[in-house]
């Protein structure tokens, strides 16, 4: 099975206003979204998430710097803003 693709460009205006209807695309899409701008996978999922932040031997943004520590994402690489649904 093939990992589902979303073309998003967090960079838009109405997505940096309000990121929730876009969290609901990608959640819709799958547990595990490819982003197909950026290169990487992108998971929105509550528990995925938590998981993710805290299994910090599997998962890390260090592949995102340039051997001499610079970040070349220049800033912050997880968007969190959304809570849980009840």
């Amino acid at each position: 099975m093939s990992q589902p693709t979303l073309a998003i460009n967090f960079d838009q205006r109405k997505i940096v206003s309000d990121p929730a209807p876009t969290y609901d695309e990608i959640r819709a899409a799958g547990r595990v979204v490819k982003s197909s701008l950026l290169g990487v996978s992108m998971i929105a999922g509550y528990n995925d998430t938590l998981s993710v932040l805290h299994d910090t031997k599997r998962f890390s943004s260090k592949a995102y710097t340039t051997g001499d520590g610079l970040d070349v994402l220049d800033g912050a690489q997880i968007m969190i803003s959304s809570r849980p649904r009840r």
